[in-house]
C-alpha cells in the first residue's frame, strides 16, 4: 500500500482492524477507537485484510517502521498501531533507524528526556529541535550539523541558529550554513580520522580505529566536548581515550535489556486532511557531510537533486504535466522546482527531497503545500 503522509494513520489502523477481524480478538483499548473509525468508514479494503493475512499465516515475520515514520507528525500513533499489529500476527516488531549510530545515541543518553542508559532519575530534561525553534537561544552547540541539511525543518532550524546570540560549531566542515550562523568553528576528526563505537539498529557495540590523522589542527570530537568541558567546569569530562568514554558508557548500559515494545500507550485519533501534501525523506548519498561531498556519488542515478515528484494523475489535476518546473507553495515560502512524473508518489502527495541543496527554502518535511506551473522569464517581466 503505498499512500500519502496525512493518510498513513487511517491506513494503518485499517490494517490493524483487518488483523483483529482475522483473529476474532480485541484490540488494546488506545487504539480500539482509530480502529472502530476504520470500520465506520468502511476503509478496510481487500489489500488491508491480505497484508492480515499474510503476517497471520507466515513463520517468521516482521514489522518495521522506517524513517519517513520516524519524522511524521503522528509518529506515536504510527508506532502504537505497527506494535499491536505486529503483537497480534506474532510479528517482530522494530525500526530501521536515523543513521547506524541511533541505538548508540539514545545509549549515550543524546536524547533530550533521557540520561546514560536510559537513566530517567537526575535527568535534566533538555528540548528537542521542534521545541527550540519556538525559542531564543541565549547559546548553542552544534556537533556535526549542517543545519541547511540535517533538519526535518532546515528553515526553521536556521532561523532559530541566526537568532541566537552564541553559536559554536564542532564540525569537520565549513560549510555554507555553518559559516552563516556560527560565532565559533572548532574544527573536528571525521569518523576515519578517530577511534569510535557505534551501537547498530541490533544492539551490537562495533569499535573501529582511525585509519588516518586527521588534518590540520582537527581534533576527535570527543576531545574537544572533554576540553570545553574542562574549560567551563562541568563534571564527568576526565577520559584520556575513546575507549575510556566508551567503557563509561557501556558500564551504565549493563542492565539494559534490547527491546523494542512500548512503555505506556497512545490514543490514537484519524484526523482528515484533504489537499495536497508535501512528502519527505532523506536520499541515501545525502544522508550526511561526507557523502553529500563525494563527487562520484552525486553522479549516479541514485543521488537526488532538489525537485518535486508527482504522479501523473496528479500532475494533470493540478494543470502542470507539461511543465518542466513548477513554484511550490507551503506556508509563507515558495521555490521554483524541477517536476519529475513518478508513478511511484500516491495521490494527493508532492515528494520533495529532505537534505539536498535548496531543501531549506521551503519548510518541514510534512504539510501542506500547493502547486501552480512556473512563469517563464518573459510572464515575470
Amino acid at each position: 500500500i503505498s499512500v500519502a503522509q496525512q493518510n498513513m494513520v487511517a491506513e494503518l489502523a485499517a490494517v490493524a482492524a483487518a488483523v483483529y477481524q482475522l483473529s476474532g480478538s480485541s484490540a488494546p483499548e488506545n487504539i480500539s477507537d482509530a480502529i472502530s473509525k476504520a470500520n465506520v468508514n468502511a476503509i478496510i479494503s481487500d489489500r488491508h485484510k491480505e497484508i492480515a493475512q499474510q503476517l497471520t499465516d507466515a513463520n517468521s515475520t516482521t514489522v518495521l517502521l522506517g524513517n519517513i515514520a520516524n519524522m511524521h507528525p503522528q509518529m506515536s500513533a504510527l508506532r502504537a498501531l505497527a506494535e499491536a499489529i505486529a503483537k497480534a500476527t506474532n510479528s517482530t516488531f522494530g525500526y530501521l533507524t536515523d543513521g547506524c549510530n541511533a541505538a548508540g545515541a539514545w545509549l549515550a543518553g543524546a536524547v533530550p528526556h533521557r540520561g546514560a542508559g536510559g537513566a530517567i532519575e537526575d535527568v535534566v530534561v533538555g528540548k528537542n529541535v521542534s521545541e527550540l525553534n519556538n525559542e531564543k537561544l541565549a547559546a548553542c552547540l552544534l556537533l556535526n550539523i549542517e543545519p541547511d541539511t540535517d533538519a526535518a525543518d532546515a528553515k526553521a532550524l536556521m532561523s532559530t541558529l541566526n537568532d541566537a546570540d552564541f553559536v559554536v560549531s564542532v564540525s569537520a566542515y565549513k560549510s555554507a550554513s555553518v559559516k552563516q550562523v556560527a560565532d565559533v568553528m572548532l574544527p573536528a576528526a571525521n569518523f576515519m580520522e578517530t577511534s569510535g563505537t557505534y551501537v547498530n539498529a541490533e544492539g551490537f557495540w562495533q569499535s573501529f580505529k582511525g585509519v588516518v590523522e586527521p588534518k590540520g589542527g582537527a581534533r576527535p570530537a570527543w576531545k574537544v566536548l572533554r576540553v570545553l568541558g574542562n574549560l567551563t567546569g562541568v563534571d564527568g569530562f576526565e577520559q584520556m581515550s575513546s575507549e575510556d568514554v566508551k567503557a563509561e558508557v557501556r558500564a551504565q548500559c549493563e542492565s539494559i535489556e534490547l527491546s523494542n515494545a512500548l512503555n505506556g500507550s497512545t490514543a490514537i485519533t484519524i484526523e482528515s486532511a484533504s489537499g495536497l501534501h508535501r512528502s519527505s525523506d532523506v536520499p541515501m548519498y545525502a544522508t550526511d557531510a561526507i557523502v553529500r561531498r563525494a563527487g562520484s556519488l552525486q553522479k549516479t542515478i541514485d543521488a537526488q537533486s532538489m525537485c518535486v515528484r508527482l504522479n501523473s494523475a496528479e500532475a494533470d489535476r493540478l494543470g502542470v504535466t507539461a511543465a518542466s518546473s513548477v513554484t511550490v507553495t507551503q506556508g509563507d515560502n515558495s521555490a521554483v522546482l524541477m517536476l519529475v512524473i513518478d508513478e511511484t508518489i500516491p495521490d494527493s502527495s508532492a515528494w520533495i527531497p529532505l537534505a539536498v541543496e535548496g531543501n531549506e527554502v521551503l519548510g518541514s518535511s510534512f504539510g501542506v503545500v500547493s502547486i501552480a506551473g512556473a512563469m517563464s522569464e518573459g510572464e515575470q517581466k
